[in-house]
């Protein structure tokens, strides 16, 4: 999860609520019935007066959730290939 997290900052696919204090990710797992699974966050506005991060995890939620009623539209998975290479025989 951290490596997809960290592939998803680099490819600017983290979404963020309209008052940037929400945040999710594409996780790049399913369900049982196959509905992509989000984690999302809330901005945690006591960060720096308490010495903790600037965001907290607040639940996975599949596609279909209200609980990502704020991101519009939904991030897309982590890729990894950027590019094919074609070998010749």
């Amino acid at each position: 999860m951290n490596y997809t997290f960290l592939r998803l900052i680099k490819q600017d696919s983290i979404a963020f609520s309209k008052d940037g204090k929400k945040a999710c990710f594409n996780t790049g797992l399913q369900t049982i019935n196959e509905k992509d699974i989000y984690a999302t966050f809330f901005r945690n506005n006591e960060a720096e007066t308490r010495n903790q991060p600037d965001w907290t995890f607040y639940a996975f939620a599949d596609s279909y959730s209200d609980r990502l009623k704020d991101f519009s539209p939904l991030p897309n998975i982590a890729t990894y290939i950027e590019g094919s290479n074609r070998f010749s025989l």
